[in-house]
């Protein structure tokens, strides 16, 4: 159980990475016939043998010629015995002659160009032939941008190999990996295996001459031969994604972008296995297909486009705007991400408070909608006229009345509902006014009590404890210090008080004094009505009556 499990997990991975190959028939099965002998390359398909003569090599191959090196078959052939690597029906041999330098090469197209700054990776399985009389280091492959040119039969390619094995090749026996990843610079779509090296190549290019064969084909017998296999150009990370938008607005269209580095075609929805495009872009029209899909060697991605309606925006409609007032316009809407107002304004709500055409643009994850509200007149609502901030001496005048000015409802701060209130002390005061055209306006009033000071002093009183008149003293407003003494006849003070609400009850030391003419002086400081400091003193008299 365990080796068949192994068995099916290496199939599966194998065939990932083979349907992830950039190189066209990279195990040579693909041929339009047999080969007859020696050189015969040219049955291959989407390979080119350059100026060379290379060898195809085919299973259950039978020939009639009596040339030892026309026998390609496998696994047993002209140069010894070799099964191919993989079990199917072909392989191919190139050789390299020594010394006299002489090169063969295959070269084929790759099925995409590469991608820049994209990472390949580059494999290749070879052999040494059994008959071969030498073995070579520098084996490899070159993928280039043009098809290199052989410039006459068996010259060499003086490229650096973009993948090469720096060890000499010496197993006649197995499959020798021959690995390597390299970065593209991009538009590189063509692959060509065999020996390269320059002038400058390093470490230096090495034979090992491994004695003479005897195998019956000379032409194999002096030089380096090697059977080549299963060449491979895959991206190290396939990337296989479709990009664009995929929500659009009704009767609109996207474009689809292509982001692979492996040979790709488009299907879409209805027709699944037919191609429907092998560019890059194809565009979404209105009314679809909206499902696509992006396939590339065994992988598939797919989109399908959404068509979302705009959202719905409803502004109030037109209106007009109370005179020094403003309106709440509210465009939220289910769905809504952005919010642009013409004002400028970013918010779903806008707080406008002049005339004109107002506008807001809503937009959702992917369409937009607009609504536009007209402001065209202000309805009158003229100014609450209670007037400004003022100073009021409410010691001089009983009452001080607000008027609030024509309206249909009037809310004071006092709790009072009508136009005119009347004050009695200082305060804030407030007045919402309600018109008959449905404007609201607001005003307050700051009212604070600013008098210059005032003594009123009066001219008699009766001590004679009936609770009335019974105790002297001056009434007294806006002051600031004070002090109040009475003197008899004599001169002699008899009463002294700093306090403004202590007066004399017409005793002296206890006892009551004389009826008669009492005279007094009060020295106060104060502000006057510009908020100046000011001292004066008042003299006079007071009859004490029983």
């Amino acid at each position: 159980m365990k080796r068949i499990l192994l068995g099916a997990i290496f199939l599966l991975i194998w065939t990932c990475v083979a349907a992830q190959n950039l190189v066209p028939n990279p195990s040579f099965e693909l041929v339009t016939g047999s080969p007859i002998g020696e050189g015969d390359w040219s049955k291959l398909q989407d390979w080119d043998g350059l100026n060379g003569t290379p060898d195809l090599y085919e299973r259950g191959f039978s020939t009639g010629s009596v040339n030892t090196c026309d026998w390609v078959g496998i696994p047993a052939n002209g140069t010894g015995d070799c099964d191919e690597e993989n079990g199917f029906n072909h392989y191919v041999g190139l050789s390299f002659q020594i010394p006299n330098g002489n090169r063969e090469y295959l070269c084929a197209k790759l099925k995409a160009p590469l991608l820049p700054n994209e990472n390949y990776r580059v494999e290749m399985v070879v052999q040494l032939a059994d008959s071969a009389q030498y073995a070579i280091n520098l084996l490899g492959a070159l993928v280039s941008k043009q098809k290199p040119a052989q410039n006459s039969p068996g010259a060499p390619i003086n490229l650096f190999a973009t993948v090469k094995e720096f060890n000499t090749v010496t197993d006649r026996n197995f499959w020798i990996p021959i690995t390597g990843n390299f970065q593209a610079q991009g538009g590189e779509e063509y692959i060509t295996i065999g020996l390269f090296r320059t002038s400058a190549s390093a470490p230096a290019f090495a034979f090992t001459n491994t004695g003479a064969r005897n195998s019956g084909c000379q032409a194999v017998e002096t030089c380096a031969y090697y059977f080549f296999d299963d060449i491979v150009v895959r991206p190290l990370n396939v990337r296989v994604n479709i990009d664009g938008d995929t929500i659009i607005c009704p009767g609109e269209s996207t474009i689809l972008t292509a982001d692979c580095n492996l040979p790709y075609w488009w299907t879409i929805t209805g027709n699944p296995t037919d191609t429907f495009s092998i560019n890059k872009d194809v565009v979404v029209p209105p009314g679809g297909p909206y499902t696509y899909y992006l396939h590339a060697e065994g992988i598939t991605d797919s989109v399908t486009i959404q068509i979302l309606p705009p959202p719905p925006v409803n502004l109030v409609s037109d209106t007009l705007i109370c005179e020094g007032d403003s309106i709440q316009l509210d465009a939220t809407t289910p769905g809504g991400i952005d919010y642009v107002w013409s004002t400028g304004s970013l918010t779903p709500v806008a707080l406008l408070s002049d005339t004109g055409d107002y506008v807001v643009t809503v937009t959702n994850s992917a369409c937009s909608a607009t609504d536009t509200v007209r402001v065209p007149a202000f309805k009158s609502n003229p100014p609450v006229p209670l007037g400004d901030d003022s100073l009021y001496c409410f010691f001089y005048y009983d009452t001080l009345r607000l008027d609030a000015g024509p309206g249909l409802i009037w809310q004071w701060s006092t709790g009072s509902a009508t136009r005119r209130i009347t004050i009695l002390q200082p305060g804030t005061y407030s007045v919402t006014v309600n018109r008959a055209n449905g404007c609201v306006r607001r005003a307050e009033m700051f009212v604070d009590e600013s008098c210059d000071p005032a003594i009123f002093v009066p001219n008699a009183f009766t001590p004679d404890d009936d609770g009335i008149n019974d105790i002297f003293k001056p009434y007294i407003n806006n002051v600031l210090q004070y002090n109040f003494r009475i003197y008899n006849r004599r001169g002699q003070e008899i009463f002294y008080s700093e306090d403004t609400e202590n007066g004399w009850d017409g005793t002296y030391k206890g006892e009551q004094a004389p009826i008669g003419v009492y005279g007094y002086r009060i020295n106060f400081t104060g502000l006057d009505s510009e908020g100046i400091k000011v001292k004066k003193k008042i003299l006079g008299t007071v009859t004490l009556l029983r």
